[in-house]
């Protein structure tokens, strides 16, 4: 099983790397945001203010970076519907939904701290809630992928099947990440980690659970 999970996790990468243009256009597209909105503030933003934006920009390139996850796999369907069982499939998208995502993250966090500078916060704890919200996105957005790619309009129904999901994840997220650049300590969001943690376990057994079913259909 994980000698498969890890065979599919680098096929991806093999992909990616080979194709190279959609994940230089999505630093492309990252870095020209986050340039547009140093070009719009002529002050120094509120850490608050610092915070949202960073996530609501994170937000947008993970819903244009994810949504390939499953459009990618329509001419593999029916190999690895004999090949693979659904579970691992999954699973390998999953990991490699969060290592895609994190990587972006992390470049776009670079650029966003260079050019709009940072407030005084622990950058640990940040970091920590940045891959705990990171893990939310990309499971959210991977399960939502894996059931959009059997309809005829999969782009507009990532948006309707994804804002009920992403909700509670990115509500949670931005609020700890506001009270950690404010100068917040970890009591201060423990209590809504916890929550984010639990959303993304559930989120993850819920994948695990329906996705054969969508797989069959």
């Amino acid at each position: 099983m994980l000698s498969q999970i890890a065979l599919l996790i680098r096929k991806d990468f093999v992909i990616d790397w080979r194709l190279k243009h959609p994940f230089t256009g999505i630093l492309l597209y990252i870095a020209s945001t986050i340039y547009t909105v140093y070009l719009s503030f002529d002050a120094v933003v509120t850490p608050a203010v610092w915070s949202s934006l960073f996530w609501i920009i994170l937000l947008f390139i993970a819903t244009t970076a994810l949504a390939k996850s499953f459009i990618q796999e329509e001419r593999r369907h029916l190999y690895y519907y004999f090949t693979i069982k659904p579970n691992i499939l999954i699973l390998s998208k999953l990991i490699y939904s969060f290592i895609y995502l994190s990587s972006i993250g992390l470049f776009g966090l670079l650029i966003y701290i260079v050019l709009i500078g940072q407030p005084e916060f622990s950058l640990g704890l940040f970091l920590a809630n940045f891959f705990n919200g990171v893990l939310g996105l990309s499971v959210a957005f991977t399960m939502i992928a894996s059931l959009a790619v059997h309809t005829a309009q999969k782009g507009n129904m990532m948006a309707i099947l994804g804002f009920p999901v992403i909700l509670p994840i990115l509500l949670l997220t931005i609020s700890n990440s506001r009270r950690i650049v404010e100068g917040g300590v970890w009591e201060e969001i423990s209590s809504f980690s916890l929550i984010l943690t639990s959303v993304n376990v559930i989120i993850v057994v819920l994948t695990l659970i329906l996705f054969p079913y969508s797989w069959k259909s």
